[in-house]
């Protein structure tokens, strides 16, 4: 991928779907060189105590081993790892977050649910985002 330095990771292990992006920095400017999104319903592997089924998170295991192999050129300091609502919640987060670091060889830091709104509303007000409304389907969209 060329040089190490100007390359960063952000992994967000959402509740449905884990997003990667692997962006390199160019004269000022970002440019995406990787962005992948998999679903691997991780809430829906939580039972009434809260805990995480093993099929759950081996779901999740899988797909950061995908995005483990897309990260060996950056250094784990540009790689940045969230996980939102289900590892804040589940009783069992610990032994996911535990085996996720070891996968991705970075840490990997829950967020409360104020540092997610606020992460996703500095994204999506950065200069390349403008936001719109789907006609009659209850959601935002936001496009760049």
């Amino acid at each position: 991928m060329g040089s190490t330095s100007s390359l960063y990771a952000a992994i967000d292990l959402g509740s449905n779907s884990f997003h990667m992006l692997v962006v390199r920095e160019v004269a000022g400017s970002i440019q995406t060189l990787t962005r992948i999104k998999r679903k691997v319903r991780l809430a829906a592997g939580l039972n009434s105590e809260n805990a995480l089924s093993n099929e759950a998170m081996e779901r999740g295991w899988q797909c950061l081993r995908l995005f483990a192999e897309r990260l060996q050129d950056i250094p784990p300091s540009q790689i940045r790892v969230v996980a939102t609502a289900t590892l804040r919640l589940a009783v069992n987060a610990g032994d996911f977050i535990a085996k996720a670091q070891e996968i991705l060889g970075c840490p990997v830091q829950v967020i409360s649910g104020e540092e997610e709104a606020r992460l996703i509303y500095q994204g999506r007000c950065s200069h390349n985002w403008r936001c719109r409304s789907a006609p009659g389907g209850g959601y935002r969209r936001c496009q760049y």
